[in-house]
């Protein structure tokens, strides 16, 4: 008898462990396009390395704001933010999903000619957010049925799951370029980068054995499981760029540029408790077991280095009303980071183009991928975390004057892939996800 019970027990337990959700929500580094930025450039769908003729430039190509026609000032409002993932089938085929939103500032960016002091010479400020994220999860599922094995039916009931993410990366640049002649520039640019996430997630389940076997239903076993978990990252870096920019006659512009940095100081704090009562029958005395706490755990190196980049561009000015353009963009791997967070090399395309319907009125629009970096994911081995290959879209009107111009529209994009999201589970479930960014921006000269 008491055989039975210890076998039933490590039954009930593991699968009790096994239905958690695997680790805490995390922020998506693994994705270089989740947000696009810039005023203009967003609504090209990001193909901007050609252009960059605006603060944006800093992000995209230091070389090109040599070309800009006068200073001006130009910035997104608070843009509104919402993504949806569903896991497909993750237990007994029940689907699972995840949203976050919220408002966030885009861009806002800064431009000055300095003629003055060096022919040729043009400066810029930025400041942009390329990737936020806030989560506020709350399921309850009522009963779970794992199966039935004779007379015992095995089951969770009562699931809860609270989650909490605020997770941003911003950055801050400066940076210069110089037109060399009529057709050729060259620009340098640093940006200092912010990394800062908080996530919590507390998960609560009763696993319960029942037996027919007396023609009613009666609860022989009852496993109550709690666990909890934080974690914090606070990492800061310094990226270099350079930038080539060059005109080929009146039609065609080409632009190349390379950005490597290095964080200066970076550190996780995790911290994590559980907590398990098991109750043999329903006559039997409660058995309380406290798993202990894990130790508030310190790491320096988290994330490991930040993956160089390289963008190739190319624009095209078919006439005075229509412009079309195409971005490559390599970033490096990071394949020397803690498990959690490597990544590979991955390659990223754009396209747009611009049509004046009016004078005065244009149109943006743009595609554009975001592909995942995460090695992928194997049944042969339980590593967590979902990877989602993105393709998105841009859509923008805009309203220009002599010395102003405004924009509004949306950036959609949208991926499916696989996920291990049950904890030290290899099996892989079928992921889609969504990103819907709604943006207005202005920019004026001065």
């Amino acid at each position: 008898m008491m055989k039975s019970s210890m076998v039933n027990f490590r039954v009930v337990l593991a699968a009790s462990v096994a239905w958690f959700f695997s680790g805490s929500a995390h922020a998506d580094i693994f994705h270089y396009n989740n947000v696009l930025v810039g005023e203009r450039a967003v609504g090209l769908g990001g193909a901007f390395t050609a252009l960059a003729d605006d603060a944006s430039g800093l992000y995209y190509n230091p070389a090109g704001i040599a070309f800009a026609q006068s200073n001006d000032i130009s910035g997104s409002g608070n843009a509104y933010y919402k993504k949806s993932t569903e896991y497909s089938n993750v237990v007994m085929e029940q689907d699972y999903m995840e949203t976050a939103s919220g408002m966030f500032a885009p861009f806002l960016g800064i431009l000055n000619k300095l003629d003055r002091f060096v022919p040729g010479l043009v400066g810029a400020f930025a400041m942009y957010t390329s990737d936020t994220e806030l989560l506020n999860q709350n399921d309850r599922w009522p009963v779970v049925n794992l199966g039935t094995v004779g007379t015992k039916t095995q089951s969770i009931q009562g699931f809860h799951r609270v989650v909490q993410l605020r997770t941003t990366t911003s950055h801050i640049a400066l940076g210069a370029g110089y037109r060399m002649s009529g057709r050729l520039s060259v620009g340098f640019g640093l940006r200092y980068t912010t990394i800062s996430e908080l996530s919590q997630d507390f998960q609560q389940s009763d696993a319960v054995i029942e037996d027919s076997a007396s023609g009613t239903s009666t609860v022989t076993q009852l496993t109550k499981l709690y666990q909890n978990s934080r974690t914090s990252i606070e990492a800061k870096g310094l990226e270099p760029s350079f930038g080539v920019q060059m005109a080929l006659g009146q039609s065609i512009s080409l632009g190349l540029s390379a950005r490597k940095g290095a964080f200066v100081s970076q550190e996780l704090t995790s911290a994590s408790d559980a907590l398990q009562t098991l109750q043999v029958n329903a006559a039997g005395a409660a058995v309380v077991t406290e798993v202990a706490s894990a130790a508030d755990g310190k790491s320096s190196n988290p994330l490991g280095k930040i993956p160089g980049e390289v963008r190739l561009g190319a624009a095209w000015f078919a006439n005075p009303r229509l412009m079309a353009c195409g971005d490559v963009s390599y970033y490096d791997p990071a394949t020397n980071s803690p498990a959690a967070y490597q990544r590979n090399s991955v390659l990223n395309y754009s396209a747009g183009a611009e049509y004046y319907v009016t004078p005065s009125v244009a149109m943006r629009g743009g595609f554009f991928t975001n592909n995942d970096s995460r090695p992928s994911l194997s049944t042969s081995k339980y590593t967590g975390g979902t990877n989602v290959d993105y393709k998105g879209g841009s859509l923008f009107a805009a309203y220009i004057q002599p010395n102003s111009q405004i924009s509004l529209g949306a950036v959609v994009q949208s991926g499916a892939g696989k996920a291990q999201k049950v904890g030290g589970s290899t099996t892989l479930t079928d992921v889609t996800s969504s990103i819907t960014t709604f943006a207005f921006a202005a920019t004026t000269s001065l």
